[in-house]
Formats: structure tokens, C-alpha cells, sequence
């Protein structure tokens, strides 16, 4: 499915000569809330650096946020023989209309997992 949506927006974009370079940046699986996110990479970031992040919510309709956020830690782990980052953003830039969308997007994400927990349908 994921897939199909991409050929479709890079088709799309294709037509009209637009620019899809948020579609092809690298993504990575986080850990957000409605005042930051945390992440792992293989890129250094130290306390203080600002990063601008796109940010990509997988719900309908699309959303792609851009928000500036604050490195507020960095802890350097290694596995697997490979250097690896925690890093910790402290949004911003953080907008009420862009942390509602996220708020929004976390209550979803919730609902749909209490949804398919599967339920104990034992009788005492």
C-alpha cells in the first residue's frame, strides 16, 4: 500500500513539476509527543543544536509538519559493532495548530491500539 501512495505522489508530482524532495527524505521510526520527539540515527547531535524536522504523520488527511526543535540530549550507545545516537528535541517553533494536529494523530494512534488489543474474556 505504502508503495502505491508513493509512485502516486511522485506521478502526481511528475505532472505538475513539483518539487517532492519531503517524500524522498530518509525517515525513521520516533517516539513524539506534543512537546518533542526522540529518535536514533547515526549522525552526531549535541545539546543546543537546532534542527529543522519534517515531520511526517501517517493518518488522513496527509500532514507533513515542518518544525524547529532544540536537542536537549544526545547519548551515544553502540550495537551490533555500529555507533548509534538517542537524541531528544524539545520543539520550538511548536504553533497551537501544529501541536493539535499531533495531539490529534497521538489520541488516534491510541485509540486504534486499544481497539485491536484483544480482550480477556474470562469469567470469574
Amino acid at each position: 500500500m505504502e508503495q502505491k501512495l508513493d509512485f502516486i505522489v511522485k506521478y502526481i508530482a511528475h505532472e505538475y513539476h513539483a518539487d517532492i524532495t519531503p517524500f524522498e527524505q530518509k525517515k525513521r521510526e520516533v517516539n513524539i509527543s506534543a512537546s518533542g520527539l526522540r529518535f536514533r540515527c547515526t549522525e552526531e547531535f549535541k545539546e543546543g543544536d537546532i534542527l529543522k524536522i519534517n515531520i511526517d504523520l501517517p493518518c488522513y488527511p496527509y500532514m507533513l509538519l515542518s518544525i524547529v526543535g532544540e536537542v536537549v540530549r544526545a547519548g551515544r550507545f553502540e550495537e551490533a559493532g555500529s555507533i548509534y545516537y538517542n537524541v531528544a528535541v524539545k520543539f520550538a517553533d511548536l504553533d497551537d495548530e501544529k501541536r493539535s494536529d499531533i495531539i490529534k494523530y497521538l489520541f488516534e494512534v491510541q485509540r486504534k491500539s486499544l481497539k485491536d488489543m484483544p480482550t480477556d474474556t474470562t469469567v470469574f
